[in-house]
């Protein structure tokens, strides 16, 4: 699964049915409508949501990406790829130790706690 904000923007490598799909449920899910903007508050809603369910699903090991917790819309790896995209290359957006301390880092490691009890 790409992170969380890549399903608010188009690919030339997915399948947009699916994308769309996967947006609407993420939206429905932080409890937004289907036409709702693509603003930097509905995507820390969707991503908050989205980990509030995988946090309450049964799996024994449950994880957070440093992507959504920088919120960026570029994938770090496109399947079926190999030329056409920079696969595994595209850096964070900031340091990893300042990251870590911004609000959605923290919010997301919040609420797998609240919610997984780990």
């Amino acid at each position: 699964m790409p992170q969380v904000q890549g399903y608010h923007y188009p690919s030339p490598h997915h399948d947009e049915h699916h994308i769309a799909e996967t947006r609407r449920e993420l939206l429905a899910d932080a409890g937004l409508s289907e036409d709702a903007p693509s603003t930097p508050e509905t995507f820390v809603a969707a991503i908050e949501a989205a980990y509030r369910k995988l946090a309450a699903s049964p799996s024994r090991i449950v994880l957070a990406t440093l992507d959504d917790a920088a919120a960026v819309p570029e994938r770090p790896n496109m399947p079926g790829t190999i030329d056409e995209w920079p696969n595994w290359r595209i850096a964070l957006p900031m340091p990893v130790e300042e990251l870590l301390r911004s609000p959605i880092a923290v919010s997301l490691a919040n609420l797998m706690v609240e919610n997984t009890g780990r």
